[in-house]
């Protein structure tokens, strides 16, 4: 890429302003993560990305830094869709609330809605399980994966799991807003990193467990390419 000033002084103010958007401090902050996001007429995608190196000059002709360039180390070779798709599972306190999927069996307490990704790979999931004193699960009947609990998520409580190998997480915050780790609570039996959602269509099946069956469950991904 080239930097343009009007003057020599406004090209290095703007070096300068560069080398300040790249600094490594901002590229994690907290449980903010820096981004790459790349843009065409189609439309935008984005991925994780960390500064690498610093920047590599080349050279000044003018008011002009000619082929500067820039390197980034990106943990993951895949572009994401800019914004996530979502589903969330619950009962109406008569009926069934959607989404759901006809037909419905008599008796059956669960019930199925279909997950859409629209990328080019497989992708793992965000999962929020508001506890109801039930003991939840959730089965993807194309790919064959089940997450499934060990016991009854307490009233009030809140279910927080990742399914991306690099960044599980099981956590559990209770009515008070403490958290701690949950990973007990998940049965082992089912491996919370198997469970994700295929290239394109997923009928995701939710059984509440229990006779309430007032737990309620969301579910986000973002959609994955290969190249954009």
């Amino acid at each position: 890429m080239h930097i343009h000033g009007d003057t020599v002084a406004a090209m290095y103010r703007q070096r300068q302003r560069l080398s300040g958007q790249l600094s490594l401090e901002r590229a994690m902050d907290g449980t903010a993560r820096a981004r790459l996001l790349y843009e065409n007429d189609h439309g935008r995608w984005w991925t994780w990305a960390v500064p690498s190196g610093g920047v590599s000059w080349g050279k000044r002709v003018g008011s002009f830094t000619v082929s500067t360039k820039l390197r980034f180390v990106c943990e993951s070779p895949w572009w994401y869709a800019m914004t996530a798709d979502a589903i969330s599972f619950r009962y109406g306190e008569s009926a069934f609330m959607l989404p759901f999927q006809l037909p419905i069996r008599l008796g059956q307490r669960g019930f199925t809605a279909e997950a859409q990704n629209k990328g080019q790979t497989a992708v793992p999931v965000e999962i929020w399980v508001y506890g109801a004193g039930e003991t939840p699960a959730l089965n993807n009947r194309d790919t064959g994966a089940s997450l499934r609990l060990t016991a009854p998520l307490p009233v009030g409580s809140v279910l927080y799991l990742n399914t991306d190998p690099s960044a599980l997480a099981a956590t559990i915050t209770d009515v008070q807003g403490l958290s701690s780790n949950a990973f007990g609570l998940v049965d082992v039996a089912y491996p919370l990193s198997q469970f994700n959602l295929r290239s394109g269509a997923n009928e995701i099946v939710y059984e509440p467990g229990g006779d309430s069956s007032q737990t309620v469950i969301e579910m986000r991904w973002f959609s994955r390419y290969e190249g954009v």
